[in-house]
């Protein structure tokens, strides 16, 4: 998609440019469900490779959680390729940063000073990914 989009910006052919963002996100959005349904049968996929099923369970709980995240992080996939091609990169770098230090800090408060569960990391995550996202709108 880089190349595609640097192409058609360098000829001045932005409505091909948003066709290939278009295009590039229908794609993801379709891996992304794909990907989710594989995520549902982590539990069982896990014991059939002989993990332990605590193990298995508590796998299944986080990566569950990280079904919004997943496409969140697709859709900025998708941002990272088409800002660049444009020459526009200051909003990625600023719109990842302060999330990312609120991640840390606030994961970091949650699980060992509050003492929640797996599950509000995972959250965290998401949550991290889709700020990212709506900050880069």
């Amino acid at each position: 998609m880089e190349t595609l989009c640097r192409q058609a910006y360098g000829a001045r052919m932005y409505r091909l440019l948003g066709l290939y963002l278009q295009s590039k996100l229908i794609m993801l959005v379709v891996v992304s469900v794909l990907i989710s349904v594989l995520w549902l049968f982590t539990e069982p996929i896990l014991l059939c490779l002989h993990q332990e099923p605590e193990v298995s369970h508590t796998a299944t709980v986080f990566i569950l959680y990280q079904v919004p995240g997943l496409f969140a992080y697709s859709f900025l996939q998708c941002l990272m390729r088409y800002l660049p091609a444009q020459s526009i990169v200051v909003p990625l770098v600023v719109c990842s940063m302060v999330p990312f230090v609120l991640h840390i800090s606030v994961n970091y408060l949650l699980v060992n000073v509050v003492g929640l569960c797996l599950t509000v990391a995972s959250l965290a995550i998401s949550a991290t990914f889709n700020h990212i996202k709506y900050c880069n709108i």
